[in-house]
């Protein structure tokens, strides 16, 4: 890293975002670390975004606007006009500690380190709930097999080095909408060393829009878009990564689960949790839920991310 100060390109794609943008880009500007840019792209917002984001009055901020094309289209479009170094990854409803930038860009004095993350805290209404590696620590270094079995990167951590991002031939992906992080961490993953810090440095709010539970029926279908990429630029991917496939297959089956409960059909969803069950014991204590109103679980459901992969 150069004795200068980067700049940090924060991109934040918006979409009716009015409840809780000015929040998330004062989060982003009261960094301890100032070389940074904000770049809010609006994806075809109906609400007073734009009029709360440019009543923010700091020169570090750019407004783009966009027809409603999607998460994807508006970071791509975020990082093509960025000008920094490194690229920070903000949705409009979350938020970031002040010393977040700080304490991660030291550790791209490894010039092989392409992605760095951190622990995040969910927060709900005001109160924090817990952090995701509370009872989980991730790996670092050369991370791909561990991230094939299981994502546990959270977006609102995460800064790239745009390098890192220049070697892909695509960078989020524009046919996904709810998987499209994990895709581009994993290509990452296969090039890149990663790291991270070991702390929460970022908050992720839990309300009842977020996309996570309003879209989740999609995340199956991303996860097998993401395995037939995989599989054709990989050399032999399906042999080579054997195990690791076992546990991204289970989350594949565990999401029709859920959704096929979600729809009512409470035996399918359990004959395949009970398949995932044979490989992970866990998964059985949900089996019980299984046999009410998918609407009782969702109440319970953030309290149990901590123990399974919902």
């Amino acid at each position: 890293m150069s004795m200068k100060k980067p700049v940090v390109s924060v991109i934040i794609p918006a979409y009716n975002a009015e409840n809780f943008i000015r929040e998330t880009i004062e989060s982003a500007l009261n960094q301890t670390y100032k070389n940074i840019e904000v770049i809010v792209v609006d994806d075809g917002s109906t609400d007073n975004t734009r009029e709360i984001v440019e009543s923010i009055d700091d020169k570090r901020i750019k407004y783009i606007k966009q027809n409603n094309m999607g998460v994807s289209v508006a970071r791509n479009k975020g990082i093509r006009v960025s000008k920094g170094e490194f690229i920070a990854l903000l949705d409009h409803d979350d938020i970031w500690l002040p010393r977040k930038l700080e304490k991660q860009l030291p550790l791209f004095s490894d010039s092989q380190v392409g992605l760095v993350f951190s622990d995040t805290i969910f927060f709900k209404d005001g109160k924090d709930l817990y952090s995701i590696y509370s009872k989980y620590k991730p790996p670092r270094g050369w991370v791909f097999r561990e991230l094939l079995k299981r994502n546990f990167i959270s977006c609102e951590t995460v800064i790239i080095r745009k390098k890192a991002l220049e070697s892909l031939d695509e960078w989020f992906p524009e046919d996904m909408e709810m998987s499209e992080e994990y895709d581009l961490f994993l290509r990452l993953a296969y090039k890149w060393k990663f790291d991270y810090v070991d702390e929460p440095l970022a908050k992720w709010r839990i309300h009842e829009r977020n996309d996570s539970s309003l879209r989740e029926h999609l995340v199956a279908e991303d996860y097998k878009k993401i395995y037939e990429k995989l599989k054709s630029k990989i050399p032999n991917f399906e042999n080579k990564y054997k195990e690791e496939l076992i546990e991204f297959k289970n989350f594949i089956t565990l999401k029709e689960a859920i959704d096929s409960w979600k729809k009512g059909e409470r035996k399918k969803a359990r004959e395949k949790i009970l398949g995932v069950a044979k490989r992970k014991r866990r998964y059985l204590l949900l089996v019980p839920f299984m046999f009410f109103d998918y609407k009782y679980f969702d109440k319970f459901r953030i309290n149990l991310r901590s123990y399974f992969t919902l």
